[in-house]
Formats: C-alpha cells, structure tokens, sequence
C-alpha cells in the first residue's frame, strides 16, 4: 500500500542525510551530478594509525541501463600497500536521486553491521570468508540459516 502524496511530503520533510542536511530532491540532484562528474567518488577518512572502512560510488551498466554502484570495503589504513581491500557490502541502484538515496540508506546500515564485526563462522573457512553480521543476530545470515538446522 503506498502512501498518499500528501502523507509522503510531510515525511519526506523529516528525512536527513546527516543533522542540517535534509534529504532534498535539490540536495540529492546535487550529490548525484557530482557523483557523475567524478564516475569514480571515493570516500576514505582513514589516516596513517586509524583504519576506516572505504566506500566508493561508480556509474556502471549500460548507456541506455546505467547503474549507481555503492561499495563498502573492509577498514584499511591510509597508504596501506597489502592486498587489495576485500568488498564487504554492494548496493546496485537506477542512476536517480532516489537510488542515490536508497543506496545511502544501504550503506549505513552495512556500515553499522560492519562496526560489530564480520562472521567468525566465515572466517574459520578455507579460504576465509568476509561477510557482514546480519542486524541483531551473531552471524551473516547464511550462518544464521545453517545454524537453524543444526549445521
């Protein structure tokens, strides 16, 4: 059931990106066009002691089907030179100011399961795994899945 116009705009007008930015469709057009100027926005506030996680933003697909990538990757140091960094969360959404949202959505939620940990379950494989713990449960959700049926 979808809300009626009138019911969406006033809850839309509540809706932040962050505290003072409102989730304006003027605001998001903007982050968009920028994102698609650079078509590779990287977001990295890691230093040379404290590692943060990466997330970068790609327009892929097709010309007639492009395609707004969102990639979060494991924390990493600034100028660390190991293997490349594994992805730990993927959003796929339509290049408009409501998949730029959708994804932004997407990734804090993966940013916060990230923050409690990866799977141990995962990591004891061969070779390890790296998946994200699922919202209020101690594994991924595949983990959680087999652990149901006692495997």
């Amino acid at each position: 059931m979808s809300l009626p116009a009138e019911v969406r705009a006033v809850v839309s007008s509540y809706l932040e990106l962050a505290p003072g930015l409102p989730a304006t469709e003027r605001n998001l057009a903007a982050m968009l066009k920028r994102i698609e100027e650079f078509g590779n926005y990287r977001i990295l506030h890691a230093t040379a002691t404290v590692a943060a996680s990466t997330v970068i933003i790609n327009i892929g697909g097709t010309k007639k089907r492009p395609v707004l990538v969102l990639d979060v990757f494991e924390a990493r140091v600034r100028g660390d030179l190991g293997p490349s960094p594994v992805t730990v969360f993927r959003s796929a959404q339509p290049v408009t100011t409501q998949g730029l949202l959708t994804g932004m959505v997407e990734v804090k939620d993966a940013l916060a399961r990230l923050s409690r940990g990866l799977c141990e379950r995962c990591a004891l494989e061969q070779p390890p795994l790296k998946r994200l713990k699922a919202t209020g449960m101690p594994s991924c959700i595949d983990c959680a899945i087999s652990s149901a049926f006692g495997l």
